[in-house]
């Protein structure tokens, strides 16, 4: 289910990738933003550069917030 759940946010960033919220405390270039993957507490980080998107990370909204960052 968690699977089938983020492979299916994925394509609906793919398909939509400037729909879906900015990271709001991101105010660095290039523009970060996040797609929740429900019921679980996991979001999509990601950025669109040149019409593609780069998957940052897949977060835990309560773990190590923002310890993705250095993969920027």
């Amino acid at each position: 289910m968690l699977i089938d759940r983020t492979e299916a946010a994925v394509q609906d960033v793919i398909d939509s990738p400037h729909a879906w919220p900015k990271v709001p405390y991101w105010i660095e270039l290039p523009v970060l933003r996040w797609r929740a993957v429900k019921p679980f507490r996991i979001r999509v980080v990601y950025q669109v550069v040149n019409d593609r998107v780069r998957v940052i990370a897949y977060a835990h909204e309560a773990r190590e917030p923002g310890y993705w960052r250095h993969r920027i």
